[in-house]
């Protein structure tokens, strides 16, 4: 019986980690994707949106103060984010500095609201050691004109995105 719950616990423990991003404790990229795709196979009548965010000038922290700063960036960001939506949104970390929200059943303008509250928010945001948190460049597109694809979805998300981090480069503000 011991060993059994073992195995069931290291199991469990293996589909975690299969799932998870190590640093942040969100869900990871294959997560992210996977749960886009059951909301897109659903009601072709109920709003789908998701937004896309990349971290400002996470590379210079990195090189100025060390990657343990870099870290706690991120995941102190990951927590503001996940503070900053309702329990049944999906934040998750997909990339190295490039975070992404699921909001099913939310329209695009809700959506932009939530990630324009968050965005100042992390722009006035703080470390452990009383650095300013970097700030985040952030795109958000809906999938109302389906049917899309997940890639499709996702990189009208990117595309507005980057559209985003041109209009506010070397700013602290958010896109208003």
């Amino acid at each position: 019986v011991a060993a059994a719950l073992r195995v069931a616990r290291l199991h469990q423990a293996a589909k975690t980690a299969a799932a998870t991003d190590p640093l942040t404790g969100l869900p990871n990229r294959r997560t992210f994707f996977d749960r886009l795709r059951v909301e897109l196979a659903g009601d072709p009548l109920a709003s789908v949106t998701v937004a896309v965010l990349d971290v400002n000038g996470l590379k210079q922290l990195n090189d100025q103060f060390g990657h343990g700063s870099g870290d706690e960036a991120l995941v102190r960001i990951g927590e503001m984010l996940s503070a900053g939506v309702r329990d049944r949104d999906t934040v998750a970390r997909i990339g190295g500095d490039e975070f992404a929200i699921l909001f099913p059943g939310a329209p695009l303008l809700a959506a932009e609201r939530v990630m324009r509250r968050v965005a100042s928010n992390i722009a006035e945001g703080t470390l452990a050691d009383g650095k300013r948190l970097p700030t985040i460049a952030w795109g958000v597109a809906d999938a109302s004109d389906r049917p899309i694809t997940v890639d499709a979805l996702v990189d009208a998300a990117d595309r507005a995105m980057y559209r985003h981090k041109q209009l506010t480069r070397g700013s602290r503000a958010s896109l208003a």
